[in-house]
């Protein structure tokens, strides 16, 4: 398996040092609004999903929680065979008859 460099957003080192332990992307800060206080913002390369977090342990945290969400929602592989459909068959059509024609 090829690793490939994660390419950070953010410029803040405190992010980046988060997200270099968690192999995760650091997108930059999500600026507070109103009483919300602004976080760290990161992407898990697996799930795709955005997430965040202040500390290397709540941003942890949230990416377990974020990867088992998906796994939970992820459907399991189909363990049967599938039967192919057979095709219907098909009745062959009568000949046209010369009744009604002489």
């Amino acid at each position: 398996m090829v690793m490939v460099a994660i390419e950070h957003r953010g410029t803040e080192p405190e992010g980046i040092a988060i997200a270099n332990e968690l192999d995760i992307r650091y997108d930059g800060i999500q600026e507070s609004v109103g009483n919300i206080p602004a976080k760290y913002q990161f992407t898990d390369p697996i799930t795709g999903s955005t997430f965040y977090g202040d500390t290397l342990e709540k941003a942890k945290i949230n990416l377990a929680n974020m990867r088992a969400k998906f796994k939970a929602t992820t459907p399991a592989k189909v363990l049967t065979k599938r039967r192919k459909r057979k095709a219907p068959k098909r009745r062959a059509k009568k000949p046209p008859t010369l009744k009604g024609i002489w």
